[in-house]
């Protein structure tokens, strides 16, 4: 199976997984999610929430969102869809950025998007002004 193959079939529906059917779907063994899973109390059962932030290690938000095409903004919450920012900061440190993103396996934008930290205060903060925000800040789990 295709990666962009698991990731539609990750993604495609709400359900829980087994520990095998978690496995298989993220190309790994059952071992390895058993080690990397955050709720080994549920046993067998690996809920969506936690397939989907364990494919969200193993694969960019740009190839999820590339191989997902279309129903990107079916799965997402508005403000969790990728968009485009233009920046301007000196080329030393473009070439910084580049050179770190390379020997990490990361696109550029992945690091830089895993160096800004939200925490709750100022998300809800954002939330009286950019509606939805805490809906993307808190995906895959559901806001209640």
């Amino acid at each position: 199976m295709k990666d962009e193959d698991r990731i539609r079939y990750i993604f495609g529906a709400r359900r829980p997984f087994t520990r095998a059917t978690a496995a298989a779907a993220l190309g790994r063994s059952a071992q390895w999610v058993e080690a990397h899973r955050f709720s080994p109390e549920n046993g067998d059962v690996v809920e969506w929430e936690e397939v989907v932030l364990l494919a969200d290690g193993l694969w960019t938000k740009r190839r999820i969102h590339r191989a997902l095409g279309e129903e990107a903004p079916r799965i997402f919450p508005s403000f969790a869809l990728l968009a485009p920012l233009k920046v301007w900061i000196p080329a030393y440190k473009i070439i910084a950025i580049r050179d770190e993103a390379r020997r990490r396996h990361l696109d550029v934008s992945e690091l830089v998007g895993d160096h800004i930290s939200v925490f709750r205060d100022e998300a809800e903060w954002l939330e009286q002004r950019h509606p939805g925000f805490v809906a993307a800040w808190r995906f895959p789990y559901n806001v209640e």
